[in-house]
């Protein structure tokens, strides 16, 4: 699971890197971030 928000994290750098001033995907980013958060949870609690 910490991957996959790393992951993330990286695309979001690499649009910055080429100019872009906002990751079009940004809100498929925070709805996969709170996907990854409750996971974790859930597999933290198992």
């Amino acid at each position: 699971m910490s991957m996959a928000a790393q992951d993330m994290q990286n695309c979001d750098e690499k649009f910055r890197q080429v100019g872009e001033k906002k990751n079009p995907l940004e809100r498929f980013n925070e709805s996969l971030v709170k996907m990854t958060e409750i996971c974790r949870s859930l597999s933290n609690k198992i």
